[in-house]
């Protein structure tokens, strides 16, 4: 039997609802483990816990307070410590900014793409997100202090 002849008539491709919907009545690798035995290292998922989208999401948000933050803070007499960050700002700020934004949503993605496999060996990618996270919002507190002190 030819390969034209098994295919129906029909192309799901064209229907574009059901293959939207066909992903939740049927979601594809969401487990926490691969598809076969030997899957032990790591696998990657197709679908994603929905708090990984507010982890990043709040991430991301960060982000974007971060720089807000260190523009006010220079503005006030601070000063940069990065160099790479620093060139960018004494180019263009919103070089800086997109810099900075692309960057980390992009590592973000890719601990995202990763994050049931082992990175430093006892963490997991996911692991990663959430102290990237930790890391982020200790930073945005450390500059909220810096702030109160400048205008204090």
């Amino acid at each position: 039997m030819s390969r034209s002849e098994r295919r129906s008539s029909e192309d799901r491709r064209r229907n574009h609802l059901r293959a939207f919907t066909a992903q939740f009545s049927n979601p594809p690798r969401r487990s926490v483990k691969g598809r076969r035995e030997t899957d032990t290292h790591g696998f990657c998922v197709d679908v994603h816990e929905p708090e990984l989208l507010i982890v990043i999401l709040a991430t991301l948000s960060l982000c974007v307070v971060d720089v807000y933050a260190t523009l006010t803070i220079l503005q006030r007499g601070g000063s940069e410590l990065n160099p790479v960050m620093r060139a960018l700002i004494e180019a263009d700020v919103w070089l800086f900014f997109i810099f900075k934004y692309v960057v980390t949503a992009g590592g973000l993605l890719v601990l995202l793409s990763y994050k049931n496999f082992r990175l430093y060996r006892k963490f997991s990618g996911m692991h990663t997100l959430y102290g990237i996270l930790l890391v982020y919002i200790l930073l945005v507190i450390y500059e909220v202090r810096l702030l109160a002190l400048a205008f204090s």
